[in-house]
């Protein structure tokens, strides 16, 4: 009889380690998935100290582009991501100022930025 009580002890002991184990590797994962989603959208920059015009050509205006095709249907239409702050990229920018109620200047300034990255402080890092 005290072997059956053991087995059974045994039994259930590793239930609970495979539901321990089961549990430690959901958590794990759920981790993982959290991270590559909460990270893959921010920014390798301060954004909003870099002010950007017709006629810029560098890597900020490609991540304004980028965050601008993310908002395709204020802007009328998605953006060849080249680096060269053009015609289109300016008019792009003018619809998404005139879209968000900010001042239509065409320049990507820290208030565009702030209302383009949906951010309140402004303060971007990875």
């Amino acid at each position: 009889m005290a072997s059956t009580t053991n087995k059974s002890k045994n039994i259930k002991y590793n239930v609970y380690l495979y539901y321990a184990v089961f549990l430690l590797v959901a958590v794990l994962l759920s981790m993982i998935v959290f991270y590559h989603f909460n990270t893959a959208n921010k920014v390798s920059l301060n954004a909003c100290s870099s002010v950007l015009k017709y006629g810029d050509k560098n890597s900020d205006v490609q991540l304004l582009q980028k965050q601008l095709n993310l908002h395709k249907s204020d802007i009328g239409g998605t953006l060849n991501v080249d680096g060269d702050y053009g015609y289109l990229t300016q008019a792009a920018v003018k619809n998404y100022q005139n879209d968000h109620k900010i001042p239509v200047t065409g320049i990507v300034d820290w208030n565009t930025w702030r209302i383009l990255l949906n951010t309140t402080t402004c303060v971007v890092k990875v």
